[in-house]
């Protein structure tokens, strides 16, 4: 477990704006759900969990050190 959280922290190492910023992207479509009383979260999760995996991805196909 340990492990893995090191390496976590080493590709998250100079990319935490850029995170905190995909993350701040989706406050709008976290509006829109409310206002649709949770129906356009059927679009909106599976979207924004894809964005975060492909955050991942390239992250690790990088291998960003700063």
């Amino acid at each position: 477990v340990a492990d893995i959280i090191k390496e976590s922290i080493r590709l998250m190492r100079g990319n935490c704006f850029r995170y905190f910023y995909l993350l701040l992207s989706f406050i709008g479509y976290g509006l829109l759900i409310i206002m649709s009383l949770g129906i356009a979260a059927l679009w909106v999760v599976p979207y924004e969990t894809m964005t975060l995996v492909h955050f991942y991805r390239d992250l690790a196909d990088n291998g960003y050190e700063c």
